[in-house]
């Protein structure tokens, strides 16, 4: 593996006290103590040098999510969460054999207009 002069992570000790008046006693002092907190090192103005299979990759990536923006029809203005859950559900949807495009799934989830109607579904 190829060393990096990447700068790693640090760490510094700090000390913990726990302050909930509910807490009882017993709870305070189990949940006081030190720990270590992680200082990440400045890294905007660093370039890291990256291997050309993982470049290569990136751009593969890059032209995929381009692809699927210009593709699914408005479907990447949605929360990501929405759309990768409800595919999914479809997807189990149609192994059940209750058919449903993801597509009609997803926009129902977040309650886009379908069909010239508003969904049932309610919005998550």
């Amino acid at each position: 593996m190829a060393t990096s002069n990447w700068p790693a992570i640090g760490h510094e000790s700090h000390r913990w006290i726990h302050r909930d008046p509910m807490a009882s006693h017993r709870g305070r002092i189990r949940n006081t103590g030190d720990f270590a907190a992680t200082v990440v090192p400045r890294i905007s103005a660093l370039t890291p040098d990256l291997p050309h299979d993982v470049l290569a990759s990136a751009h593969d990536a890059a032209a995929a999510m381009v692809a699927f923006d210009r593709e699914s029809g408005g479907l990447a203005s949605l929360p990501p969460a929405a759309v990768l859950l409800r595919g999914e559900s479809a997807t189990s949807s149609q192994i059940e054999n209750l058919t449903v495009r993801a597509r009609k799934l997803s926009l129902a989830a977040v309650g886009a207009r379908i069909g010239g109607t508003r969904s049932w579904w309610p919005a998550t």
